[in-house]
C-alpha cells in the first residue's frame, strides 16, 4: 500500500510488507527496512544505507580513500561499497572481534546478511562489547561519549561528501523524521515513547548517529531489554532537552555507568551470601543476571560466570541461557564449559584452573614467554636488514622452517624503509606473537626502526584498551624486539621510548656485540678456571695472582668491556687473591682513558679491599704494532711471575688472524715452561681465548692439526685455544632470546621483586615488566646471573673443595642438564658458607656498580640530596650510591637513614624504605645486607629458574 507524507515521500509500510521511504520526485529509495520472521521491522545498516545510497556515495568519495578502505576486497568483483561504508563509519578499534579479526574481513555478501548469519552475531557482540567497555573506561577526552563522538564525526564527514546541489542531506534529514515516526513506539523493541521523543527533539546528526548505533547493536534491541536500556542511556540524545542541540553530557553517562556498577555490586554481594549459605539455585539466578550487566566491572562479571559454572558442575544447577522470558518449551541452557570460557575471557584465573581440571582433553599448556624455538610456526618475524647476522639467523632455522614457502609465510626481510613501514603497518593487533630483529649495521637506523614499532604499538594499544584494557596489559610479553646497538649510547634513549607506552610495555633485548661477547667469555670460561683445582683452605692461606691480559688491536670497545666485566667478576672472598688486569696494543692508552672517563671508580681505592680479594688495573702496554717483538716483550712483562695463573684474551684482527696469534701464544707459553724447568701439564698452561665471530673457524679451532701428531687432549697434541664471540652463540634461532642465562637474569629480578615460586603467572608477569622497562634492572640482574658460577665456586664443601672444581663432572658454566645437582649441593652447603658468600656478593655488586660509572656517597651526602628532594638513597642523575661502602659500614649508613626518617619530615613512603617494623610495632633500621642475604638464600630457586613464569593456558583456544 502506498502512502504520501507532505507529498515529499512515498511510504510503503503495511502489515505484510517491509518499510520503504522513497523520495517522491526522484524515486530515490532513502530507507529500506526489512522485517524479521516475527514480522517486526529491523533497523540494520543495510536498511539505513541501501544500495541507492552506496552507489551515490561511490561517485563522490575520493579514489584514494576508496582504494584504501576497499583494498582487501577482490578486484574482480569490484569494491563492495557496503563494507567500505562500515569501514568509513567504524574505526578499527570498534570493528575488531575478540580473536583480533576485523569484522569486515569476509567474502563478498549482501549487506543485510552481513550481520545476520551465525558469525554475524559474534560480530554484533564484539561491537556491543567495545561500546560498553568504552563507557566503563571513563577516559572521555571529547565533549561527547567517545564512541558516539567518533561515529557522529564520521557521519558528518560522510554527508558532507555529497555536493550541496544534490540536496541529499536535506532529503535524508526529512526522511529520518518520517522513519522515526514510522518505527518507534509501534510494538517493536523501540516502543518506549521516551526514545521517540528524544530523537524527534534532536538535530539530524544526532538522529542518524543514534539510528546507526541501533543498527550495529540490533540483537540487544531485539532480544535483550536490560542491555538495550543500558545502551539507550549511552547513545540517545538527552531526553530532557527540548532545544534541539543537546546530546548527553559525559557527566550524565558516567553517573549512569556508576549507578549500574553499584547496583550490580549489590546484586553480587547478595548472590555471594546466598551461595555461602548453600542456596545455590537462588544464587545462580543472581549470578547469571550479573553476566547480563555489561557495564559492571570485569572482575565481577568474571566471577559471576565462574560461580555459574561452579553451580552447574558442583551442585547440578542448570543455567538458563535465555535472557528474556520465553515459553517453557523454548528454554535453553548454557553449559559449564561455555560459562568457564566466558569467565576466562573476562580474566578469571580461578576459571582457568577449573577449566584445566575439567577439560584436559581440550586444554593446551604452552610456554608463557615463548623462546624463538617455542614460537616456531606461531610468531611473525620481521627483520630490517640483510647482513651476516641475519644470515646466521636464517641458516640456523630448523629444517621444517627452511622450506621456502614456510619461511616466506613466517619471516619478512624488510631491508628498505618503505618495506619496513609496510610490514609494521600491517600488524593489526597486539594479541599475536611478533618478533622484530633490528640487526642493521647502522645503530641509528635500528633505533629509528624501534621508534616506528613503538609508535605502532602505542596506536594499537590505545585501540585495544577500548576492548579490554586489563586483558591487553597482561599480554605485553607476546611481542619481542631485538636491537643491535651500543648499550652505553642507546639504553637511556630506549628506556625513555618505552616509557611512552605507559602501563603497556614490550620485551626489548639490547644486543651490544662487544658487551655480550665479553660476558659470555667470562661466563663460559670463568676467571677462576686456572685455580679451580686449588682447595679453599689453600686459597685462604696462599698469596695468588691471577693475571688477566687483553691483547687488542683497534677494537677498543671489546677491550673496554672485557676489562670492565673482569673487574667485578674477578671478585673472591679469598682475600689473598689478586686479580691483575693488563692491556696490550696500539690503542692501549686510549682504552685506559676511556675507562677512566666512563668509570673512574675502578681506579680508586675499593671499599672492602682489605677483607676481600684485590683487583689492580696496571699501566697499559702501548705498542706501535701488534705483530712485533714489543708485543711479545709486553706479554712476558705482564705474565704472572710466581705461578702459571694466566688468562689471555686475543682480538687483533679477523677470526683467522686471532686464531693464528693464539696458536703463537700457546707456542710461546710452552717454550717458557720448558725454559723454566716447570712441569708440563694442562693445568700449568695459561688459558688462551680468541675473539672468533666466524662459526666455521670456531668449530675447526677445536681440532687444529699439529703436524705429525694425532689430535688429543694433552698439552702436546692440542693447542687448547678457546674461541668466543661466535656469532651463532647470540644470533642463532635457538639462542636469540639469551637462553638459560636470560631466564636466570629474569628469575633474579623476580627474586629481588619478592616473587615466590608459587605466585601466579599474572603476578610474575606484572613484576617482570619493570625488568624490561629499565635497562638498569636488566643489567644488574644479568650481572647476578653471570656471577652464579663464581658464587658456586666459592661455596665450599666440608673438605674445603669447591662445588665447581677441576675434577668435577660439572662444567664451569651452568647448563640445565646438571643444574639440579648443583642446586642441591649448594643448598646443603649454604649455611656453612653464609658469611663468606655475603662478603663476596656485596663486594661483587659494589665493583659492578663502580664499573657502571657509579661512585660512593657518604651518609651526609645522601642525607643532603634526600633533603633537597631526591626520594631515594641512590642519586641516579649523578650516579651516587650510599651503599657503595664496606659491608661493615652498611650498618652506620642504615642507622643514619633511620634516624633521619624517625626525626625529620621525610614522607611516610620514604620512611618505609628505611625501617623494619617488628611484630609488636617497634621499628628498627632497615638492614641493607638483607637484600644480599635473601638473594643468596634463593640461589637454588634462581639457578633452577623455579621463579620463572614457564607455562600458562593458551588463551587463543579459549576465545570463542
Amino acid at each position: 500500500m502506498d502512502n504520501f507524507d507532505s507529498e515529499k515521500f512515498i511510504i510503503i509500510n503495511d502489515q505484510n510488507t517491509d518499510l520503504k521511504i522513497i523520495d517522491s520526485n526522484t524515486k530515490l529509495i532513502i530507507f529500506d527496512l526489512k522485517k524479521n520472521t516475527d514480522n517486526n521491522l529491523m533497523i540494520t545498516l543495510g536498511g539505513l544505507f541501501p544500495r541507492s545510497f552506496t552507489d551515490n556515495l561511490k561517485k563522490y568519495m575520493k579514489q584514494d580513500e576508496l582504494d584504501e578502505l576497499g583494498k582487501e576486497f577482490n578486484s574482480d568483483t569490484g569494491i563492495e561499497m557496503q563494507k567500505v561504508l562500515v569501514r568509513k563509519l567504524l574505526a578499527p578499534k570498534y570493528r575488531r572481534r575478540f580473536d583480533g579479526i576485523d569484522i569486515t574481513n569476509k567474502p563478498k555478501s549482501q549487506f543485510n546478511k552481513y550481520f545476520n548469519n551465525a558469525q554475524g552475531k559474534k560480530d554484533y557482540q564484539a561491537v556491543i562489547m567495545h561500546i560498553f567497555n568504552c563507557a566503563k573506561s571513563g577516559n572521555y577526552t571529547s565533549s561527547d561519549f567517545p564512541f558516539y563522538h567518533d561515529l557522529k564525526k564520521e557521519l558528518e564527514d560522510l554527508f558532507n561528501l555529497f555536493p550541496e546541489e544534490t540536496n541529499y542531506k536535506e532529503k535524508y534529514t526529512q526522511a529520518t523524521k518520517v522513519l522515526i515516526n514510522q518505527t518507534f513506539g509501534n510494538k517493536n523493541p523501540l516502543n518506549d515513547p521516551e526514545y521517540k521523543e528524544a530523537l524527534l527533539n534532536a538535530k539530524f546528526l544526532d538522529q542518524i548517529t543514534s539510528l546507526v548505533c541501533i543498527a550495529i547493536t540490533w540483537p540487544i534491541w531485539d532480544q535483550n531489554s536490560k542491555q538495550a536500556t543500558d545502551l539507550a542511556n549511552l547513545i540517545f540524545p538527552s531526553m530532557s532537552s527540548k532545544d534541539n542541540t543537546s546530546t548527553k553530557s559525559n557527566e550524565e553517562i558516567m553517573a549512569y555507568v556508576t549507578l549500574q556498577k553499584n547496583k550490580t555490586a549489590n546484586i553480587y554481594d547478595e548472590a555471594l551470601k546466598l551461595y555461602d549459605n548453600g542456596k545455590y539455585e537462588e544464587a545462580s539466578v543472581l549470578f547469571y543476571k550479573i553476566t547480563n550487566c555489561k557495564l559492571a566491572d570485569d572482575d565481577i562479571i568474571a566471577d559471576a560466570y565462574y560461580h555459574c559454572a561452579i553451580c552447574t558442575l558442583d551442585h547440578n544447577i542448570p543455567i538458563e541461557s535465555n535472557v528474556n522470558a520465553e515459553p517453557q518449551n523454548c528454554k535453553k541452557y548454557i553449559t559449564s564449559k561455555e560459562l568457564l570460557l566466558e569467565a576466562i575471557h573476562f580474566g578469571s584465573t580461578s576459571a582457568i584452573q577449573r577449566y584445566k581440571k575439567e577439560y584436559k582433553q581440550d586444554f593446551e599448556t604452552i610456554p608463557l614467554i615463548r623462546d624463538f624455538s617455542q614460537a616456531q610456526g606461531k610468531a611473525k618475524i620481521i627483520l630490517n636488514a640483510v647482513n651476516k647476522y641475519t644470515v646466521a639467523f636464517k641458516n640456523s632455522l630448523p629444517e621444517e622452517m627452511k622450506n621456502i614457502k614456510t619461511r616466506k609465510k613466517l619471516i619478512r626481510f624488510a631491508a628498505t624503509q618503505s618495506q619496513w613501514m609496510h610490514e609494521i603497518d600491517s600488524i593489526s593487533n597486539l594479541d599475536k606473537d611478533c618478533r622484530f630483529l633490528l640487526f642493521d649495521d647502522n645503530s641509528e637506523k635500528n633505533f629509528q626502526d624501534l621508534i616506528y614499532i613503538l609508535d605502532r604499538i602505542s596506536y594499537l594499544q590505545k585501540e585495544a584498551s577500548l576492548a579490554n584494557s586489563k586483558k591487553m596489559l597482561l599480554k605485553w610479553y607476546k611481542i619481542a624486539i631485538y636491537i643491535r646497538v651500543k648499550e652505553d649510547e642507546y639504553s637511556a634513549l630506549i628506556d625513555t621510548a618505552l616509557k611512552r607506552l605507559g602501563d603497556y610495555t614490550v620485551r626489548v633485548y639490547i644486543i651490544d656485540d662487544n658487551k655480550w661477547a665479553a660476558q659470555y667469555l667470562l661466563y663460559q670460561y670463568p676467571l677462576f678456571q686456572p685455580i679451580q683445582y686449588i682447595t679453599g683452605r689453600n686459597l685462604r692461606n696462599t698469596a695468588i695472582t691471577l693475571s688477566f691480559t687483553v691483547i687488542s688491536n683497534h677494537n677498543t670497545e671489546l677491550a673496554f668491556w672485557l676489562v670492565k666485566e673482569a673487574f667485578w667478576l674477578g671478585c673472591f672472598h679469598y682475600k689473598k687473591i689478586t686479580l691483575s688486569i693488563n692491556i696490550i696494543g696500539p690503542n692501549a692508552n686510549e682504552i685506559e682513558q676511556q675507562l677512566r672517563f666512563q668509570c673512574p671508580g675502578i681506579y680508586g681505592k675499593i671499599p672492602d679491599s682489605d677483607s676481600i680479594s684485590k683487583v689492580i688495573i696496571n699501566k697499559p702496554y702501548e705498542v706501535d704494532s701488534i705483530n712485533s717483538s714489543d708485543t711479545m716483550n709486553a706479554i712476558r712483562d705482564c705474565k704472572n711471575p710466581i705461578s702459571a695463573y694466566n688468562y689471555y684474551v686475543i682480538d687483533i684482527g679477523d677470526s683467522a688472524e686471532n686464531l693464528n696469534f693464539a696458536i703463537k701464544l700457546r707456542e710461546l707459553s710452552i717454550r717458557d715452561l720448558i725454559s723454566s724447568n716447570q712441569k708440563l701439564q694442562n693445568s700449568s698452561l695459561p688459558i688462551i681465548t680468541f675473539y672468533c665471530p666466524d662459526t666455521n673457524i670456531a668449530h675447526l679451532s677445536d681440532h687444529i692439526v699439529i703436524q705429525n701428531v694425532d689430535s688429543g687432549n694433552q698439552w702436546f697434541n692440542n693447542y687448547n685455544v678457546k674461541p668466543f664471540g661466535i656469532i651463532n652463540d647470540r644470533y642463532s634461532f635457538e639462542n636469540l632470546d639469551g637462553g638459560y642465562l636470560e631466564k636466570v637474569a629474569q628469575s633474579t629480578h623476580l627474586q629481588y621483586s619478592h616473587a615466590n615460586a608459587t605466585d601466579s603467572c599474572t603476578q610474575k608477569l606484572e613484576k617482570l615488566k619493570d625488568y624490561f622497562l629499565r635497562s638498569y634492572n636488566h643489567d644488574s640482574s644479568m650481572a647476578v646471573a653471570l656471577s652464579m658460577p663464581y658464587r658456586l665456586f666459592q661455596t665450599e664443601t666440608n673438605d674445603t673443595s669447591h662445588i665447581i672444581s677441576s675434577d668435577s663432572e660439572i662444567v664451569p658454566y651452568l647448563i640445565p642438564n646438571d643444574i639440579k645437582e648443583i642446586a642441591n649441593l649448594f643448598s646443603s652447603c649454604r649455611l656453612n658458607n653464609q658469611q663468606n658468600l655475603l662478603n663476596f656478593e656485596h663486594s661483587r655488586w659494589l665493583r659492578w656498580a663502580l664499573s657502571r660509572g657509579w661512585e660512593p656517597a657518604s651518609p651526609d651526602q645522601v642525607l643532603n640530596y634526600m633533603k633537597d628532594g631526591n626520594l631515594k638513597h641512590q642519586l641516579y642523575i649523578a650516579k651516587l650510591h650510599g651503599c657503595i661502602c664496606g659491608l661493615n659500614e652498611l650498618e652506620n649508613f642504615s642507622n643514619a637513614l633511620y634516624n633521619e626518617a624517625e626525626y625529620s619530615r621525610m614522607d611516610t613512603n620514604q620512611k618505609k624504605r628505611y625501617e623494619n617494623i617488628g611484630e609488636n610495632g617497634a621499628t628498627t633500621p632497615f638492614d641493607f645486607k638483607s637484600t644480599d642475604i635473601s638473594n643468596i638464600d634463593a640461589t637454588a630457586d634462581i639457578i633452577t629458574i623455579a621463579l620463572y613464569p614457564e607455562n600458562v593456558v593458551e588463551e587463543d583456544i579459549l576465545v570463542k
